[in-house]
């Protein structure tokens, strides 16, 4: 797999999640979504979308 090639930038962000939300989903339904989520940045899906799949639930 090639990675794309460019310059590295360290953003200041925070990325909160919930464990009970991925107790409650089963560790292979989250993995499955982690992977999922994942696959739609690799492949430059807009961020609007991966949240709708990972929402924000505070």
């Amino acid at each position: 797999m090639r990675l794309p090639k460019g310059r590295i930038k360290m953003v200041n962000r925070i990325v909160y999640t919930s464990d009970r939300r991925v107790a409650r989903w089963g560790i292979l339904k989250a993995i499955a979504i982690y992977i999922y989520i994942g696959i739609l940045w690799r492949i430059g899906v807009d961020a609007k979308y991966s949240k709708r799949v990972y929402q924000d639930i505070r």
